[in-house]
Order: structure tokens, then C-alpha cells, then sequence
């Protein structure tokens, strides 16, 4: 719940700062930075994506390699809110044009899951020392972003087109488990495929979505990480997710790359759980 809290605060956050700088003076902040980007453009996003990668291939490797001695198996469903919002790779169209990133978008997530643990539950330690496991997820989700696009007009006043983005997905999750007593820290990749794209213009009278081209990929691969709270069979998680590979590419109407950022707070209740082995240490359980 915190870190869902603070992600989405953040999203809200950032968005408002860049929207009030360019509220007031769009071509002026412009100016002031010396035509550069905000915040996600400022660094080198090539440079981070591939360590993130590295990140990612390393803990999978030794999250798959520990679950070979996983003691049980549990299987349960999840329902999840996120919120979402897309940033730009760019600010600065040229011709008085801008671009900025809009509010954030709610959407709703549902699927099931399943958990290898590596230590029986009644070996489990209470002296706060570390144990392992991983959590695999499929989901399905609807979700989408909001983009504003700024023309300085010939008075001087500024023309506003917000583009609204609507997307249907399904996703695949493989979440590495740092457990300490009931809490969880949470980490891996995740494989998402968009069964649905569209988008609406608000400058054009009609309220029906159409396909987007290439603003947003077909499918890309992100990152989850967050903190969960175990209770019975009942785990509460936040979790932040961005994409590693590019989430939208630029087209010839919109000369500009989305990216994807979400806030997610998922409730996974275990409904079915199996020892896989007879044995732990030489001993039966």
C-alpha cells in the first residue's frame, strides 16, 4: 500500500509540476532549459534499461536455480487496481509545439497465480532470518494513459489536444520472493501483450477509439518490484511497473516515444497448495 501511495503520488506529482511550468509559459520553459528534456530525458535512458536488464537476468538466474530444491507449490487468483501513466521522450516539437504527459489513468487487473516455497511452513524461522521463493502470474488488464499536446496559436493563446489511450493486455509475471517473516520484497520481469490499442482525440467530435499504430507496441518487457504482507493465505502487494523495452515507437502523425509507468496494488488469495516433497533435511513433513 506504500509504495502504491507513493508511486501514484509521484505520477500525479511530476505531471503537475511539468503541466504548471508550461501553463504559465510553455515556450518559456522551453527556453530556460535550453530545449532539453524533464526528469525521464535528463538522464540516459539506454545506459539504465541495460543495467536494469542485467538486474533482471541475474535474479531470475538464481531465483530459478533455488526454487530446484522448492518443498511446496500454492496456487490461487488475484485481483488488482493500477494506476498508469505515460511519460514522452521528448517535450519540444519545434513550431511552438509541446508535448507533455497527462494525468494518471485507472484501470483494473485479474488472473491467478502460483507460488514455489522453498521451506515448509512448520520449518519456517520467526527470527526475522531470510527465505526464499518465487511467484509466477498471469493477468489479464485494461488499462491506458493520457497525452497533452500544446500549440502556441497566433494571438499568443494555447490550443490543447489531449489524446486519450485505451489498451486491453495480458501479461505474464516471474516474481523472485525475499521473505522475512510475513513481509515480501518482490522483483522480476514481466511479458506483456496488448490485445487491444486505441486512442481518442478530444479536438475531434467523436467518442469511438481508433488503432494507434505504433505509438503503442504490440507486446514489450518490463519490470515489477515492490513489498508485500503475507497473512494466512492472503497476500496484499504494491508494486511499480515500468517497461525495459520500448513500450511505443514514433510515428509520422505523433515524432515522439511513450513510455509506460504504473502503480499496482494486487490482493492474491491461495486457494490450493501440495507438498512436493516428502522430505526436508531428512525429515518428514
Amino acid at each position: 500500500m506504500i509504495i502504491f501511495i507513493i508511486s501514484i503520488t509521484f505520477l500525479r506529482l511530476n505531471g503537475s509540476f511539468i503541466s504548471g511550468l508550461k501553463k504559465v509559459n510553455p515556450y518559456l520553459y522551453h527556453e530556460n532549459k535550453n530545449k532539453s528534456n524533464f526528469i525521464f530525458s535528463l538522464v540516459d535512458q539506454t545506459t539504465i534499461r541495460k543495467r536494469i536488464k542485467s538486474i533482471v537476468v541475474t535474479i531470475f538466474l538464481f531465483s530459478t536455480a533455488y526454487q530446484a530444491k522448492a518443498q511446496t507449490i500454492e496456487m490461487g487468483l488475484n485481483l488488482g487496481l493500477i494506476g498508469t501513466r505515460y511519460t514522452v521522450s521528448q517535450n519540444y516539437l519545434g513550431n511552438s509545439s509541446f508535448v507533455r504527459q497527462g494525468e494518471v489513468n485507472y484501470g483494473t487487473r485479474v488472473g491467478m497465480q502460483a507460488s514455489l516455497n522453498s521451506l515448509p511452513e512448520r520449518y519456517k524461522p520467526r527470527n526475522y532470518r531470510l527465505d526464499h521463493g518465487l511467484m509466477l502470474e498471469i493477468a489479464a488488464s485494461n488499462g491506458g494513459g493520457n497525452i497533452d499536446f500544446i500549440e502556441m496559436q497566433p494571438d499568443d493563446s494555447f490550443l490543447t489536444a489531449k489524446l486519450n489511450y485505451r489498451t486491453w493486455q495480458g501479461e505474464l509475471n516471474i516474481l523472485y520472493q525475499a521473505k522475512i517473516d510475513n513481509f515480501q520484497l518482490l522483483m522480476g520481469p514481466s511479458f506483456t501483450y496488448h490485445t487491444y490499442r486505441g486512442v481518442r482525440n478530444n479536438l475531434k467530435n467523436s467518442t469511438e477509439f481508433v488503432f494507434p499504430q505504433k505509438q503503442i507496441n504490440d507486446y514489450y518487457v518490463g519490470i515489477d518490484f515492490g513489498i508485500g504482507y503475507r497473512y494466512e493465505k492472503l497476500l496484499i502487494a504494491t508494486r511499480h511497473h515500468t517497461n525495459i523495452t520500448a513500450f511505443g515507437e514514433e510515428t509520422k502523425s505523433i515524432p515522439i516515444a511513450y513510455n509506460n509507468h504504473q502503480a499496482r496494488l494486487i490482493i492474491s488469495y491461495f486457494l490450493y497448495k501440495k507438498k512436493l516433497r516428502k522430505k526436508y533435511r531428512g525429515l518428514y513433513i
